[in-house]
């Protein structure tokens, strides 16, 4: 007597509520995976006045069934289970099938077997090639199409001919396929299952209507909720039932899925649940994160940069999306730190694409400030800083304390970015951004451009950020008071000329 015995009974309640498809499956990776086969006729047929279907499948394999014994021999050391090219590994399949069965028999060119009434005998009877299994299975019309639609949803191999019912099935083509390096299951030297992997070919299918599907070489796995269907041409990890696989294979798969794909990938598409997945495994390549980003974002975009506020600002007004952490999943913001770091960043900061002019770093490297000393003005330097503080007095001075009651003015002379700056009671002109044309001009427009440089600065006075609410109060005030109070006799005071 063995170690253990089996209840068909208490087996096929556990079955209960599975979908009738994995039958179909099973006896179909079954008949790939034998050598030699190029034609599986699968027939699906109900049996009249009973609530049952009769399925048959059977195979054109030169050998048929290696050892009869394995149909009814749960867990023996499958031939199979060591290649990753071929689909068995767990010598279960079929057994469970039987135990759906109220009858079932297979044939093949080792002999036969009858399996009924939870009892199992041998038949004389051979084929002289392939296997035949038969099946009566209790069915409900719901189960009967589940049979069905599995047997049109099989890929069989390149040369294998599937006929359902007397019908050729159309043999669908990939759009697409790529190759990748995938996680795979193979034996050691001890004959025990371990985790590897080794380089594969995805082919990449149009999804059902229904959806799309994960496959394990023509074999249905798993509905995936991707744009395409994807058929992995190796053994893939899956778990004892044999229909799923874990998330980390998935996302791997999705990764590389984009990898070959991003350019194809509907727009619409590019924030699925799916994409998110892919692009925040660590086998995204840039270019196609990338890619994804343009998609589901625009081409123009930023992410959220803390070190530098106002930048984030302009960047919107500049018609870039401006994307904050929070929106990217953790392995996506891993991806794009890692992606940063090797200079070949799909989502650049706001700050580099639209830095804020900074007058002046603490960073040592940072370009020198010359300051002009006074004693070096120009004539027309000196009017300029003469107005300047003389426009400060009259728009901002009441609302500011300052040294002495009045702004402080310095030209200086710098590669910095600024061409002028406002802080704490002093603006500091920068003659190297601003150019000697800036002090000289002496006509209407030369006037204008000081006066918009002026008024510029002094709202900075209340609010340092130029695309805040506060500034642009503030430039409307300011404004307001320089047409009100400050008379076009005092410009010609300094040396310009009004039309």
């Amino acid at each position: 007597m063995g170690m253990f015995e089996v209840d068909p009974k208490g087996l096929r309640k556990l079955l209960a509520g599975r979908d009738y498809g994995f039958i179909i499956n099973e006896l179909a990776q079954n008949a790939f995976d034998e050598e030699g086969v190029t034609d599986l006729t699968i027939e699906v047929r109900p049996i009249e006045g009973k609530r049952q279907v009769q399925v048959l499948v059977s195979d054109n394999s030169p050998n048929g069934f290696r050892r009869l014994s394995d149909a009814w021999t749960l867990f023996a050391e499958s031939y199979k289970k060591g290649n990753p090219l071929q689909r068995g590994r767990f010598d279960l399949g079929e057994k469970l099938v039987i135990s759906l069965c109220k009858r079932a028999e297979i044939v093949t060119t080792t002999g036969a077997v009858r399996f009924e009434n939870n009892k199992r005998s041998t038949l004389r009877r051979k084929r002289e090639q392939g296997t035949l299994v038969s099946l009566w299975v209790p069915a409900t019309k719901a189960q009967h199409e589940e049979l069905l639609t599995a047997a049109h949803r099989l890929i069989p191999p390149t040369g294998v001919t599937v006929t359902l019912n007397g019908e050729n099935l159309h043999t669908t083509r990939p759009i697409h396929t790529f190759k990748a390096k995938l996680p795979t299951v193979n034996v050691d030297e001890e004959g025990q299952l371990r985790p590897s992997e080794r380089i594969a070919e995805v082919q990449v299918y149009e999804a059902e209507e229904s959806g799309a599907w994960l496959y394990e070489m023509g074999i249905p796995v798993v509905p995936i909720k991707a744009t395409w269907t994807l058929d992995v041409q190796q053994k893939i990890p899956l778990n004892m039932d044999r229909d799923n696989v874990t998330a980390s294979f998935r996302r791997k798969l999705y990764a590389h899925t984009l990898n070959a794909m991003a350019q194809d990938l509907p727009k619409e598409d590019a924030a699925k649940p799916w994409v998110v997945e892919g692009t925040g495994a660590k086998e995204i390549e840039p270019e196609a994160m990338s890619t994804v980003f343009d998609k589901s974002m625009g081409e123009k975009r930023v992410i959220y940069d803390p070190s530098d506020p106002e930048a984030n600002m302009t960047a919107v007004s500049k018609g870039h999306t401006l994307v904050r952490g929070n929106q990217l999943s953790e392995g996506q913001r891993r991806n794009m730190r890692r992606f940063r770091d090797a200079g070949r960043d799909p989502l650049p900061p706001a700050g580099r694409v639209c830095p804020t002019g900074r007058p002046y770093s603490d960073d040592p490297n940072a370009p020198m400030v010359e300051v002009i000393p006074p004693s070096k003005y120009t004539e027309r330097q000196k009017k300029v800083v003469a107005m300047a503080k003389y426009v400060f007095g009259q728009i901002v001075n009441e609302e500011v304390s300052t040294q002495n009651g009045k702004l402080s003015v310095r030209i200086v002379n710098t590669t910095n970015s600024f061409a002028a700056c406002f802080g704490s009671g002093r603006m500091d002109l920068n003659v190297m951004r601003l150019g000697h044309s800036f002090f000289n001009g002496t006509d209407q427009h030369s006037l204008e451009r000081v006066l918009r440089i002026f008024v510029h600065e002094f709202a900075h006075h209340y609010s340092g950020n130029h695309l805040s609410e506060a500034y642009h109060d503030g430039l409307t005030r300011l404004g307001v008071r320089l047409s009100t109070r400050v008379k076009r006799g005092v410009y010609r005071r300094y040396g310009y000329q009004l039309s």
